[in-house]
């Protein structure tokens, strides 16, 4: 099937309104395509599939160029979906499954993939020890950039990554540079929340355009490679079709994979805070 035709036709209003506004924050954007790729890289993603769908063709270009780059899967995946046939212990060795062949397919070898294994949607209270983590890694690495999820996104998972990887850099612990890679973000914004009743609706997108108008993004061309990229997201069977026919089986939809199937990956630099 090609995701990105199937998704535009399943677009919403609301979702081709944030495409818009999307078109809109990477109109802004400079293009670091080239120098991306000689950047050594430490990818850090909350779940698997996270690392390929915010940074996958971006891991590709600098493989193609000789650059070396490890992917650190922060959780284990097993709350992705509720199920009575697959149990959570289950879905955790499907998922690790799942995100070796995808590293495969990117061109990663297995030793450059590092599983933290903190329960999947737990990770905010695991915050002092996830950036432990990290900082040993990095430290052991010595990557010239750090890519992460980012603090924009809504999910408890994503947010704790950013958070940690801005410990880091705060407290002086990083010799490198940090971008994050915006994924939820794009399908909530430009509301910063759940937003109840019309004034507290009101200050939210007011916040949240804010937000947006602030955004100066670094992006890495995808032509060429989006095809590649559909190929290694075929690896996640277990999100993109429903394993067991449940009814509570979830699956990523056609509108959110398009927002990283387009014609850049989004990056957005973070200094010193």
């Amino acid at each position: 099937m090609d995701m990105a035709t199937d998704t535009r036709q399943r677009a919403r209003p609301v979702d081709r309104a944030r495409g818009v506004v999307k078109a809109a924050v990477v109109a802004r954007g400079t293009d670091v395509t080239e120098a991306s790729a000689a950047r050594s890289c430490l990818v850090v993603a909350p779940h698997p599939d996270d690392e390929t769908l915010g940074c996958g063709v971006t891991i590709m270009r600098k493989l193609e160029a000789g650059t070396p780059v490890r992917v650190v899967i922060a959780t284990d995946g097993r709350r992705s979906s509720s199920s009575k046939v697959v149990s959570p212990e289950q879905l955790v060795e499907i998922r690790r499954a799942e995100v070796l062949e995808a590293a495969g397919r990117l061109g990663l070898d297995r030793r450059d993939v590092v599983f933290l294994d903190f329960e999947d949607q737990r990770l905010e209270g695991q915050l002092a020890s996830l950036a432990g983590r990290l900082g040993a890694l990095i430290e052991d690495f010595q990557p010239d950039e750090l890519l992460v999820a980012s603090v924009l996104d809504r999910h408890a998972d994503h947010h704790a990554v950013g958070q940690a990887a801005r410990q880091l850099l705060s407290a002086g612990g990083l010799g490198c540079r940090v971008a994050e890679y915006p994924m939820g973000f794009w399908r909530t914004m430009p509301w910063r929340s759940r937003p109840r009743g019309l004034h507290r609706a009101a200050g939210s997108f007011v916040g949240g355009a804010a937000t947006i108008a602030r955004l100066r993004p670094e992006l890495v061309r995808t032509e060429g490679y989006l095809e590649r990229k559909r190929h290694v997201l075929d690896a996640y069977a277990s999100q993109l079709t429903n394993l067991t026919g449940e009814a509570e089986w979830w699956t990523l939809d056609g509108p959110f994979l398009a927002q990283f199937l387009g014609r850049h990956e989004v990056f957005l630099p973070v200094t010193r805070w």
